[in-house]
């Protein structure tokens, strides 16, 4: 190892011309023995280093074996001890049994240079180290409040190590384990509840750009799960075993006009250590970013155990602050899922779009706006609707074709209402390719799978959704909708179950539940199911209706109920062609349910793509209308 470098590994820095261990900048003492030993080890990283050759670099040849048995598991302790290492569990130094020791976790040489700031050398695995310098990134973020933390959490989580001409790598090197990470709501001290976007904001441009660093090895829970902690007043603690993680990151934002104050701390849930934590008073134009790059790339020294082979880190963004604060908005109002919060989101991704109109961010909010405005509310035409959806999400991709949100929003329109699904097939698979971490992504093209019969793939997507996004309650209910498809109703009932424990209200597991019920020929659950759906969604006199149906028809009196509820003028929007189909087939009503199948056909209901995998429908396959109707649209 070159006199001029300094070796790092995770929250340690070796100076090899002071000859000195230190953590976080903290000189560690190391007595001389043992710190050769360490450099050793350093230097052939990830393999066995044998007690023959350390014997014969350390020792020489005029000590008994008893000497250097002794000295050596001495040093051995000394440098455990340092570095807070276990020998049970290691995460630095390995023991092999009657052979040697490994150093096991990743290591990194950086060049200093006479202005202090260093280069980092990068490699795929632990392995010998090498002084090469990286190269710069090119392309730069232009937004400080987004930029500045997830550089700062970048260089927290990542030492990138290349590997050069000579370098020994071990084949034996066992594969870095994935690391899990949640991003806490940032909290708003502002003041002003309409600063409420901007906090929120940074949370989810923070969960969106770290998910991209290295996805196979740093899981970040999704917003949903992360957004419910929100003034929670849990401890870290808590969350984690709520959430599954190893870390937490969590922060705080307060703006005067143009300047943001930012502060953030990352968190080891297991022991509550503080491993970082910095803040920043900046400028939300960006412009200070470029002086304070040097500094953040000089964290990346003192970088923390968790350490990532290799890291991607592409994000488009704009250099228009007032674009970016508009989409900000987007987000958050998107985020409602309520009719009133899509409008919005329409109106702030279109004045995004305005102010610079090569942000693709906001052309994947405009078609993600489209495609759930038909979902929960039918807004509008479904066609002209879906023909917007897919405009937008394919000039997303046009202007950024590393964009998962936008990939993800081609598929599911070009899924549920192009009815196209070699294509949107195509597309969930490069959103995933993109963006690993994208939980929605896993969520979508689970389903899609569902409706294709492809159970045992579904069931895998909706496992990796729900493992970067666990609290989200439209992922556990829907993981429960696959088993319905497949015909195990006692699990999509206990789904749907975890579900409403979560959120006694919620309508989607409610009625989906409902569902189940009617097949298992659980009348009364059913129809108390059904009760409490109307209740939640803001109509109880129709839940007392619907109870006193059931009091004196039984559950024919229920759907007999509800299918007039359905014909009335002011109630189509709550009740599809697609679910009066499913509530006639149940009545045996073959000929009428057929009649409203062709009705949603005709509608370009996003429902029909799950006709053949719908239990209802099973009355109606030997029908021979209900045969033309899926030839139409299987073609």
């Amino acid at each position: 190892m070159s006199r001029s470098q300094v070796v790092t590994f995770g929250v340690f820095r070796v100076d090899l011309d002071r000859g000195e261990l230190s953590k976080f900048g903290t000189p560690v003492r190391l007595k001389p023995q043992a710190l050769k030993l360490l450099l050793l080890l350093l230097e052939d990283a990830g393999e066995v280093v044998t007690r023959e050759e350390i014997q014969k670099q350390l020792w020489g040849d005029n000590h008994t074996f008893v000497d250097f048995d002794l000295g050596l598991n001495h040093c051995v302790r000394q440098i455990r001890a340092a570095l807070g290492d276990d020998a049970t569990t290691p995460r630095y130094v390995e023991t092999i049994p009657r052979r040697g020791y490994r150093f096991i976790a990743p290591v990194s040489a950086v060049a200093a240079s006479k202005s202090g700031v260093v280069a980092i050398a990068d490699a795929p695995n632990p392995a010998a180290i090498s002084a090469q310098p990286a190269p710069r990134h090119s392309s730069r973020l232009r937004n400080l409040g987004l930029v500045l933390i997830a550089l700062l959490i970048a260089a927290s989580f990542f030492v990138v190590l290349r590997k050069t001409t000579g370098q020994r790598i071990s084949a034996q090197s066992a594969a870095p384990r994935r690391i899990m990470l949640a991003v806490l709501p940032f909290e708003n001290l502002t003041g002003d509840p309409q600063q409420e976007y901007l906090s929120d904001g940074i949370t989810d441009e923070l969960i969106m750009h770290l998910s991209r660093f290295n996805p196979g090895y740093l899981g970040v829970i999704a917003r949903t799960s992360s957004m419910r902690f929100k003034g929670s007043g849990k401890g870290v603690d808590q969350i984690s075993r709520e959430l599954g993680v190893g870390y937490v990151l969590e922060g705080s934002v307060k703006r005067n006009g143009n300047k943001v104050h930012i502060a953030s701390e990352l968190i080891q849930a297991s022991d509550q250590t503080h491993l970082w934590a910095e803040s920043y008073d900046t400028d939300v134009t960006g412009e200070q970013f470029f002086a304070v790059e040097e500094e953040v790339a000089s964290r990346i020294a003192r970088s923390l155990s968790i350490v990532l082979p290799e890291t991607r880190d592409h994000r488009t963004s704009t250099s228009d602050p007032a674009a970016y604060d508009a989409y900000l908005k987007g987000r958050y109002y998107w985020n409602r899922r309520t009719e009133d919060g899509f409008q919005h989101a329409i109106d702030y991704f279109q004045q995004a779009i305005a102010v610079d109109p090569n942000y693709a961010a906001p052309y994947a909010g405009l078609a993600d706006t489209y495609n759930l405005a038909i979902e929960y509310f039918n807004l509008g035409s479904t066609i002209d609707l879906a023909n917007r959806a897919q405009a937008a999400a394919e000039k997303a991709i046009e202007l950024d074709d590393d964009l998962a949100e936008g990939h993800a929003a081609l598929a599911f329109t070009l899924w549920r209402y192009q009815w196209n699904p070699t294509r949107a097939d195509r597309e969930f698979r490069e959103a995933l390719r993109v963006d690993p971490n994208y939980a929605t992504a896993h969520h979508w093209y689970g389903l899609y799978l569902a409706s294709r019969g492809e159970f045992a793939q579904a069931r895998t997507e909706l496992s990796q959704a729900h493992a970067l996004d666990p609290l989200s309650l439209i992922i556990m209910t829907n993981s429960g909708w696959v088993d319905y498809y497949a015909r195990d109703y006692d699990a999509s009932i206990t789904k749907y179950s975890d579900a409403i424990t979560i959120a006694p209200e919620f309508p989607s597991a409610l009625v989906k539940m409902a569902w189940a019920y009617e097949q298992k020929k659980m009348w009364a659950e059913a129809a108390d199911t059904r009760e409490r759906y109307y209740i939640a969604t803001g109509y109880p006199p129709v839940a007392s209706a619907l109870k006193e149906a059931y009091g004196r028809d039984g559950y024919p009196g229920v759907l007999n109920f509800l299918l007039t509820e359905a014909a009335k003028p002011d109630r189509r929007r709550y009740y599809t062609a697609y679910e009066t189909a499913r509530m006639n087939a149940l009545l045996g009503n073959k000929q009428q349910a057929v009649a409203d199948l062709q009705r949603a056909y005709a509608d370009r209901s996003g429902w029909v793509v799950f006709v053949q995998q719908e239990p209802a429908f099973d009355s109606l396959k030997s029908e021979p209308a209900f045969q033309q109707l899926i030839a139409k649209i299987n073609r």
